[in-house]
């Protein structure tokens, strides 16, 4: 069963989905007709079924919506079912300055005029204020998190696929766990004896636990009002290194040919312009996707094209992660009585030395805080006290507080590399 009934004009479809997903992210269930209906349906037999099982119809209110006949038909079904049974059933959404039908023009409706996040707050109160069971979970007993969030979306990706020829269909989430993040890759190959190398997906998982961390001390606004776009934007930001990641790999050469491929693909890439590469892989992957998740990946698309806050505040967390996994590194292996400390800092010093990170966060204009974290961070030498001791942690070498910075870096395990199941075999010679 679907606890909320979208009704809106075919006109207003950009917006409705918008909400839709962000109501979904919100763990609200979704009845929306481009989510539900397939080609070939009954239309009208699916919206009837369709409100026949929901618990509430929003109806997005605009100029187009009143005047839509399906529209009206669609609210008044609830309006007299919510007359019999006397409950609040029907739940009014002002999208624009528009002449309010007779039937609803006595409720409070959530405003969306003038803010989309107001309106949103609006209704998910009237939302969390219901006893809606499992399908959601009432705002006062359960605080979404970025983590959250973004482990919901990529929950979202498991069943995605891409097609491609001999390889079959590539599944995206098992993708992002058996892609390694290339700068570890590069380092640690060859170190004795070997460590494993943390995936992308920790890459996304990571930048949301930082967020979780960070933001609560940096910008609490964002943090409060952009959890759910930030998710989007960690979930999806990389998802193009399913492709562009490992392009030699879905070929059948053998180890020689497979590297030559990898320099020959890596200088055709280098010779387009910044950004292209990303953008035709995004569009590609697009093609495959569902609905609610092709808005998701647009929505990443327009926040990183734009120079929001929230793009600031991405890109700080996206630059400074590989330093904190350095220590996370250091964290998990120091129990480790074959992890050689020196070797290892050694091979991390390209991590330690980079100035573009502190670039990037001076760049964005963050907090001082935020420098002085980084510059500690990108000490060698405190990483080696913190091999030794991690009380280092509690010093006041860190401005932010001991018990944030420690679960800034102790708060969460380095998800690895995994084998690929989709990985092909070289055909068999009879």
């Amino acid at each position: 069963m679907k606890t909320l009934f979208l009704s809106h004009s075919s006109r207003d479809k950009a917006a409705v989905e918008k909400l839709a997903s962000e109501l979904r992210g919100r763990d609200i269930s979704v009845w929306l007709d481009e989510w539900e209906i397939d080609v070939g349906d009954s239309i009208t037999e699916k919206v009837q079924q369709g409100l026949k099982e929901a618990r509430f119809v929003a109806v997005w209110l605009t100029a187009h919506a009143v005047t839509d006949g399906w529209v009206t038909r669609e609210w008044q079904t609830m309006v007299y079912q919510e007359t019999m049974s006397k409950q609040v059933v029907v739940l009014p959404l002002l999208a624009e300055e528009c002449e309010i039908p007779t039937f609803l023009s006595d409720k409070k409706y959530a405003d969306f005029r003038l803010s989309f996040r107001d309106g949103f707050a609006s209704l998910m109160r009237t939302l969390s204020r219901q006893n809606l069971h499992e399908t959601a979970v009432p705002a006062h007993t359960k605080f979404f998190t970025v983590g959250d969030h973004t482990r919901g979306f990529l929950k979202d990706l498991e069943d995605a696929q891409i097609p491609l020829p001999t390889i079959g269909n590539l599944k995206i989430i098992n993708s992002l766990k058996a892609l390694p993040r290339s700068g570890k890759l590069l380092r640690l190959e060859g170190m004795a004896p070997r460590l494993p190398i943390r995936s992308v997906y920790d890459h996304l998982l990571s930048i949301a636990h930082s967020a979780d961390c960070l933001l609560p001390l940096l910008d609490p606004e964002i943090y409060e009002g952009s959890r759910i776009d930030l998710a989007r934007v960690i979930a999806y930001h990389d998802l193009c290194e399913v492709i562009l990641g490992d392009i030699p790999q879905y070929t059948r050469l053998n180890r020689a040919k497979r590297n030559r491929a990898r320099v020959s693909a890596e200088i055709r890439l280098s010779q387009m312009k910044a950004g292209d590469p990303e953008r035709i892989t995004n569009r590609f992957i697009a093609m495959f996707l569902q609905d609610s998740e092709r808005y998701s990946l647009q929505r990443m698309v327009e926040i990183m094209a734009g120079d929001s806050a929230l793009k600031r505040a991405f890109y700080v967390l996206d630059k400074i992660d590989p330093i904190i996994a350095v220590w996370r590194y250091i964290h998990s292996f120091r129990i480790d009585q074959s992890f050689k400390i020196d070797e290892f800092l050694t091979r991390m010093r390209h991590f330690f030395e980079n100035p573009r990170v502190r670039l990037a966060v001076r760049e964005m204009g963050s907090d001082a805080r935020m420098l002085q974290l980084v510059a500690h961070l990108q000490d060698p030498s405190k990483a080696r006290q913190y091999y030794e001791d991690s009380s280092l942690l509690q010093d006041q070498l860190f401005i932010f507080p001991e018990g944030e910075v420690r679960k800034l870096v102790e708060g969460r395990k380095l998800e690895f590399t995994v084998s690929r199941p989709y990985r092909t075999r070289q055909p068999r010679t009879v």
